[in-house]
């Protein structure tokens, strides 16, 4: 228990089977993954991958089958670990007829805050957001941007200690989508929120991230720092030989060998496994490794690699 009291999210072999009389459902799969303290930490993976159901665990609105999930040490779930979440939805599912001040005194409320107390915070908040001039004017005639900025002030009226998001750009405009993108940077790295970002926007994970986890059918896959992912991509091997069926050979084990010139390859491998399979290969066939080094690649080729379908990866 106390190495959890340092993550602010830990997730020991946690699993949830969704049943019906028909058939089963494993949402996720005995997952296990550590989000630290004060981190920008990026959840991935396709639709069905398992993402929203750990959220939806993390928050208390879904019961895990089996394992456990805590949240700043505290059960998830639980009233403690409640309130130091906030949570952001893809969907905004404020009335619309509330003003952007109604909409954070309601939820500082709910939170037991008296009337002073309240309307100090919900000034501050609309200040944060940059949305003070339009405190009382209804959210109906905001953009998407201002209600996402205003709905983001409302998750934070009880002061959270992380902020849980769920697509948080979807469907902005470039500018908003910017202001967004800031207003979440300030959070983290000056105010220390940890920040769980749900998207399926890469290139937003990686200006916004520092770490992430990918999912595939409810398994983690793949986690760690975005420098370390990139650092362990694969490797890059030239070899020369002559041989003009070597790339057939190496082809067999689904690995493109690219002919640059004459008796020399040029291969990319993703696994140590497939490494040393390629080095084995190479001095069976007498050639000569010209060259090896790690090889980097951005975070959608390494999404697409590792969220594949299993029978896909098994080909």
């Amino acid at each position: 228990m106390s190495q959890m009291r340092h993550d602010a999210v830990f997730a020991g072999s946690l699993t949830k089977t969704w049943r019906s009389w028909w058939r089963k459902t494993e949402a996720l799969r005995e997952l296990t993954l550590r989000i630290p303290v004060g981190s920008a930490f990026g959840l991935l993976g396709p639709n069905g991958a398992g993402k929203t159901t750990f959220v939806k665990i993390l928050i208390g609105a879904v019961r895990a089958t089996a394992g456990t999930a805590t949240v700043f040490g505290h059960e998830a779930g639980s009233l403690a670990a409640r309130a130091m979440v906030g949570y952001v939805p893809e969907s905004s599912l404020a009335p619309l007829h509330l003003t952007g001040t109604q909409l954070i005194d309601f939820q500082s409320s709910l939170y037991g805050m008296g009337r002073g107390e309240r309307r100090r915070r919900t000034a501050a908040l609309l200040e944060q957001v940059g949305m003070r001039q339009w405190a009382d004017v209804p959210m109906r005639q905001y953009s998407r941007g201002m209600r996402q900025r205003v709905c983001i002030a409302a998750a934070l009226a009880h002061e959270p200690r992380m902020l849980i998001l769920d697509e948080p750009t979807d469907g902005l405009d470039p500018a908003s989508r910017r202001e967004i993108l800031e207003l979440l940077r300030r959070l983290n790295r000056q105010q220390g929120v940890t920040l769980l970002v749900n998207s399926h926007l890469l290139h937003e994970v990686e200006e916004l991230c520092s770490e992430v986890a990918m999912l595939r059918q409810g398994r983690l896959v793949r986690t760690g720092s975005l420098a370390q992912l990139r650092t362990q991509a694969g490797y890059t091997v030239v070899l020369r030989s002559e041989r003009a069926d070597l790339e057939a050979l190496f082809a067999e084990r689904g690995i493109a060998a690219l002919r640059e010139a004459a008796g020399t390859l040029r291969l990319h491998v993703v696994t140590r496994e497939e490494l040393d399979w390629t080095l084995d290969l190479a001095r069976a066939a007498a050639a000569q490794v010209e060259a090896l080094s790690r090889s980097t690649h951005s975070l959608e080729t390494i999404y697409l690699t590792e969220t594949r379908p299993e029978e896909e990866a098994r080909r």
